[in-house]
């Protein structure tokens, strides 16, 4: 069975409570498309947990170990694409955008999937804490898949 990491969250938001902008809200959605998987969630103690095999707060060199023997990876634009980059450059990933600019954060080698342009903030470098949450700035589930077995 072919794995896949999924990297779900980005980091929690500074004095404010509402979702990260960058969070993909169609997790579970996503996953119930992909029976075929044997997916691995990362991330952080305290984050939902989307699968059975969470595998949270790993040590650097562990994380690079877990993530040597994967199909691929799916992740929101996190600290996740530029780790593979660095560490796996050999491997391609699929990136969820909403409001950030997969032209300035992404990485060509992976499938950057973002809805429309229209959705992206104005000040790219700008603190998040001052963007609002948009579900409808998020692709659909079914785009995620489709990115994901075309690199499998």
């Amino acid at each position: 069975m072919k794995k896949i990491i999924i990297s779900p969250y980005s980091k929690k938001l500074r004095e404010k409570e509402t979702p990260h902008p960058k969070n993909f809200p169609m997790w579970k959605e996503l996953l119930l498309l992909l029976p075929e998987y044997e997916i691995i969630q990362i991330g952080v103690e305290g984050e939902e947990r989307l699968v059975e095999n969470c595998k949270f707060n790993l040590p650097t060199s562990d994380l690079i170990e877990l993530s040597k023997d994967i199909g691929t990876w799916v992740s929101v634009e996190n600290f996740f694409p530029h780790f593979m980059h660095y560490n796996h450059p050999e491997k391609r990933g699929v990136v969820i955008f909403s409001q950030s600019d997969p032209f300035i954060f992404g990485y060509p080698k992976n499938i950057n999937l973002l809805k429309d342009k229209k959705h992206l903030r104005w000040d790219q470098y700008g603190p998040w804490e001052l963007a609002e949450y948009k579900k409808e700035a998020f692709v659909e589930p079914e785009a995620v898949v489709e990115a994901i077995k075309s690199i499998i």
